[in-house]
């Protein structure tokens, strides 16, 4: 009868476990073109918006998926001209709008406000993977 009491527990602790743990999205296929014309206009975008660096740049793009009319990514961006600014960064894309997260303390509250709940947690918890990055 222990042994029934111990599978039974066991059971109910791996299925609350599973329950708990989030599953990673299904990222877009960066091969499809679809996928590669998204990347190649947000970066021609970023790299065109003064904001990000202070001057225009070259924009590298992983997209990381796409809901109701935004677009959620990563980006490296390098400055062209001294000082050589750079950042990478997860962001989100409305038509021509880029919302990019806080820095420091308000990173992670600002990524999870930006992004869909799956897939902020998925880029928090995978930020130097080379799936996220482009």
């Amino acid at each position: 009868m222990k042994a029934w009491k111990l599978i039974v527990a066991v059971s109910l602790v791996l299925v609350s476990v599973s329950g708990c743990s989030s599953r990673q999205p299904e990222l877009p296929d960066r091969a499809a073109p679809a996928v590669k014309a998204e990347e190649a206009r947000i970066a021609v975008l970023l790299g065109a918006d003064t904001s990000i660096l202070g001057e225009p740049g070259v924009c590298k793009v992983r997209l990381l998926g796409q809901e109701a009319g935004a677009s959620f990514a990563w980006a490296n961006c390098d400055a062209l001209d001294p000082p050589y600014t750079a950042i990478s960064a997860p962001l989100r894309v409305d038509d021509s709008k880029v919302t990019m997260p806080g820095d420091g303390a308000a990173f992670s509250d600002t990524v999870r406000e930006m992004f869909p709940k799956d897939l902020a947690d998925f880029v928090l918890n995978n930020q130097d993977s080379p799936e996220v990055r482009p």
